[in-house]
């Protein structure tokens, strides 16, 4: 199956990538998957690109696409309109688009996994209580991934 996966943000493609191949391992008929991913410089770049990425999505036989947005303190659930409102005015004509917003910011749905975080940083990351309501998750995740020991790289 070939699924095209559009997002705010580069960092995010990893983060879906591995819930996607979750969500994969509980079904046998998915057994091979490639993906192609397209990130974008936030929000409004993602809305603005979106019919050409959909058209570029459609130009190589992909099967399923997943656009992901953040909501960013909006009001409940307006980006999502607005994105499938940009979804549905496409002229591509995709019945297997999966729009959606994860959270508030992914940032915030990542650092409540600390367990993982852990994992991969090589140190204890602390439990965060309340992601949702950290200001700016995305600082403090890079703030974690900057200070491991390992160096991970952070780009926004």
């Amino acid at each position: 199956m070939k699924i095209g996966i559009c997002v705010e943000g580069q960092n995010d493609i990893e983060a879906i990538k591995t819930l996607l191949s979750k969500i994969n391992s509980t079904y046998d008929s998915l057994s091979e998957v490639n993906y192609e991913p397209r990130y974008h410089r936030g929000y409004p770049d993602l809305i603005g690109h979106l019919h050409q990425t959909l058209f570029e999505f459609s130009q190589l036989n992909i099967e399923l696409i997943v656009v992901l947005i953040d909501n960013d303190r909006e009001k409940k659930n307006e980006r999502l309109k607005r994105l499938i409102g940009k979804c549905r005015r496409s002229k591509c004509n995709y019945d297997f688009v999966a729009p959606g917003v994860a959270v508030e910011a992914l940032e915030a749905w990542l650092l409540a996994d600390e367990s993982a975080l852990s994992k991969v940083a090589k140190k204890i990351i602390p439990c965060q209580p309340n992601p949702e309501n950290i200001n700016k998750p995305a600082e403090v995740l890079k703030q974690i991934t900057q200070s491991s020991s390992i160096g991970i790289p952070y780009h926004e």
